[in-house]
């Protein structure tokens, strides 16, 4: 539950509405989100019934681990119709059901910068989180879409994205994504800390892996 309650508390982020006018503003514009546990912040509920109550303004963002979610619960459906094998895809992140006609595994492509690989999938999840497609400038200021709860702002990360394996997709979506905030040093120990194995893209192009990432098995792909 700990460690669960790290991961979900590294990529959940609280956000303001529009027009709430939360917070200071920064030199470079952006808001400062300042959100209070407590009386009139933030608070859970302990008692048997289980809700959240959020202050007026605002809300939770749930993109981080939503994608995983619904294609573990897709493929659960299909088991439980009997339908197998199958592969379900959510935008690049993805999980596996029995293994493809006529072949011992699924041949999965994971990205790079200038080149991708294809690595030998027989169960389990796949996801990738990144910056390649979703970052934009403001003014001098490059920005992206995975953002650091810890301040309100996109991850100041070394890293153009990470790519995990896991037994769940929700798992690998969320493993992912903190990695890739942690940074390439504390996110490969977060990974290898919990067995998790991965491959790390550096900015510069350069890449790293954690075992059991199958190294020997990846085969090139030019894009």
């Amino acid at each position: 539950m700990k460690r669960t309650a790290f991961w979900i508390g590294l990529i959940c982020t609280t956000m303001v509405a529009a027009g709430a006018g939360a917070g200071s503003a920064r030199a470079d514009g952006l808001p400062v989100l300042g959100v209070d546990a407590g009386p009139g912040g933030v608070a859970a509920s302990t008692g048997g019934a289980r809700y959240v109550t959020l202050p007026a303004g605002i809300k939770l963002d749930f993109g981080g681990i939503a994608k995983g979610m619904a294609v573990d619960a897709a493929l659960e459906q299909l088991r439980q119709n009997g339908i197998s094998p199958a592969l379900v895809n959510a935008g690049g992140d993805l999980a596996v059901l029995g293994l493809p006609p006529a072949a011992e595994q699924w041949p999965i492509a994971v990205p790079g910068q200038e080149q991708m690989w294809t690595i030998p999938l027989h169960s389990g999840a796949v996801a990738t989180s990144g910056i390649a497609h979703r970052h934009w400038w403001q003014g001098n200021t490059l920005r992206h879409h995975l953002i650091d709860p810890r301040t309100g702002l996109p991850a100041e990360s070394d890293l153009w994205s990470v790519s995990v394996v896991a037994d769940r997709c929700e798992q690998a979506e969320v493993a992912a994504k903190v990695a890739f905030i942690l940074g390439s040093r504390q996110g490969a120990e977060f990974l290898r800390s919990h067995h998790i194995p991965g491959i790390l893209v550096h900015e510069d192009g350069t890449w790293q892996t954690v075992e059991p990432w199958p190294v020997h098995l990846m085969e090139e792909l030019y894009i």
